[in-house]
């Protein structure tokens, strides 16, 4: 009989740094995730994510949670490539974005974030510094260095941002937790585009936003044949409103990585509210027979 085995990223356990792409790869309980300072030049506007970015977040019972996109779609190949011409085209990279003068400023084209990794026997931590820039690599008139912190639980991720008052902290010496507001900022996004296709119910409140999603088998782990797996619910809590944003269609899509999604985010005044935070679980909706 053919017995399923399984790959490498489902029995990994912990944390590893892939140095030469500065990328840590991170296996918690059921949980699997890539965090990136990806910091290979371009000669274009750089298409490939960094910043400290969660370029993937997977759980075992639903598969991709949060993936990263391309930057910047480029028609390399303009005879051989799709356009984007669809309204709900967007990046679908979870990061921090500021608006200023009609240009974006993201964390994701940071390339010279940098990220710190501690393990505990609760949890793994990612500590991560990162600053907003365009896609040419321009820092803001006074330069916005934030931190993204992402704590691994065998039950959750939690997400927290601050902007830092001022630069050259290295990584993990602030924590989103103690982090000071810079008063240069008023306004700030945390975007994190949940993946779910059309048609799979969304239920919103400001404090709550979730994602009913059928359960998907994994071959590599045994299971009681009588009993289906159940269905279950992404769940994603925050301390400020969350909002699904109201300027794009109910899902948003992009060509690579393919995917559709849920534009969740989550804006805030750092004078006001020094962190943010977010927590995402994957929580059984009912058990099936």
């Amino acid at each position: 009989p053919n017995t399923p085995v399984p790959l490498p990223r489902q029995s990994a356990s912990g944390a590893q740094h892939l140095r030469d792409l500065d990328l840590w790869l991170i296996a918690r309980g059921p949980w699997r995730a890539t965090i990136t300072a990806y910091d290979w030049p371009a000669t274009r506007p750089h298409p490939h994510v960094s910043g400290g970015s969660l370029a993937m977040l997977w759980h075992q019972h639903v598969g991709p949670v949060l993936v990263a996109s391309l930057n910047t779609q480029s028609l390399s190949e303009p005879h051989n490539q799709q356009e984007d011409r669809d309204a709900s085209y967007q990046r679908l990279t979870p990061r921090l974005e500021m608006q200023h003068d009609g240009q974006a400023y993201m964390s994701c084209v940071d390339v010279e974030a940098r990220i710190a990794v501690t393990e505990s026997d609760d949890a793994i931590t990612a500590h991560t510094t990162t600053r907003l820039r365009t896609l040419q690599g321009q820092d803001l008139p006074t330069p916005v260095h934030c931190i993204l912190d992402y704590r691994f639980e065998d039950d959750r991720l939690t997400i927290e941002a601050a902007v830092l008052e001022s630069a050259g902290n290295a990584p993990g010496a602030n924590t989103a937790a103690n982090a000071s507001a810079a008063n240069s900022v008023d306004n700030i996004t945390l975007i994190l585009p949940i993946i779910s296709p059309r048609g799979q119910a969304v239920t919103a409140t400001p404090s709550n936003i979730n994602i009913a999603t059928p359960q998907r088998n994994d071959p590599a782990t045994p299971h009681n044949n009588d009993i289906a797996l159940a269905d279950t619910t992404i769940e994603v809590t925050a301390d400020l409103p969350l909002a699904i944003d109201p300027t794009t269609p109910d899902r948003i899509f992009n060509l690579t990585p393919g995917l559709q999604a849920v534009p969740v985010r989550l804006q805030w005044n750092p004078q006001t509210h020094a962190r943010a935070k977010v927590v995402i679980r994957i929580a059984p909706r009912h058990a099936k027979r």
